[in-house]
């Protein structure tokens, strides 16, 4: 699947990879799981072992967050 990030999203994606850790705070449908997980696939790709933590308030949202990591 080809997916190109947006600005605002290549934006956060950018600060992310300049910090060990950190928050992405964008409003509803502005894309924070598409920025998690193209953090994820970097993260991923580096050669020492990584952890990362999700964190949902709602079993439908992790449900879906799982579903949308699944498809990337």
């Amino acid at each position: 699947m080809m997916f190109q990030l947006r600005s605002h999203q290549q934006t956060a994606l950018d600060a992310l990879s300049q910090h060990s850790k950190g928050i992405v705070v964008m409003p509803t449908g502005a894309g924070k799981t598409n920025v998690g997980i193209f953090d994820a696939i970097s993260q991923f790709s580096k050669p020492e072992p990584q952890t990362i933590v999700i964190v949902s308030p709602r079993i439908l949202l992790s449900e879906q967050l799982s579903k949308d990591l699944l498809e990337m």
